[in-house]
């Protein structure tokens, strides 16, 4: 049941929280330098920054931004046969339990212009995060032309 599983998230906020936050520590401590393992944490990000740039952070939230970039990145990783056929969906599914927007209308031409100064780019390249399926992650560097083609999906 629906309730259920949203008061029990809100029963054990503060644990689940203290959980997440203590994860990411233990990536950033591994990977301080962020050239690893500590770049998935950056998954949703390269269109969540660009969505934020895109509406001058005014539209979302950071984190409304990224889980919007989630979708957006499984979606694209699945049209390209790299991301486990429903991820999006899932993701998706999750993010409209607790109202949280899942897409947005901006052009993806904007979008990949607005991913020129993302701190994952380098020069003509980006490397982004990509999801096998859910738990797995993985690095794929692909120029901003190659973002476009995939992103045609979307």
């Amino acid at each position: 049941d629906l309730i259920a599983q949203q008061n029990k998230v809100k029963d054990n906020i503060d644990e689940i929280i203290c959980k997440c936050v203590d994860l990411k520590r233990a990536v950033v401590e591994r990977d301080e330098l962020d050239t690893g393992e500590r770049m998935m944490l950056n998954f949703g990000h390269t269109f969540g920054h660009a969505l934020e740039k895109t509406y001058q952070y005014q539209k979302y939230s950071h984190g409304e931004a990224v889980g919007v970039g989630m979708v957006m990145m499984s979606k694209l990783g699945e049209a390209a046969g790299l991301t486990k056929a429903g991820t999006a969906k899932e993701i998706a599914a999750v993010l409209k339990k607790y109202n949280l927007p899942v897409k947005d209308d901006a052009s993806i031409d904007k979008l990949i212009a607005a991913t020129a100064l993302d701190k994952k780019g380098s020069g003509n390249s980006i490397s982004i995060i990509l999801l096998r399926e859910i738990g797995a992650g993985f690095i794929k560097s692909v120029s901003r032309g190659q973002l476009k083609e995939l992103s045609e999906a979307l």
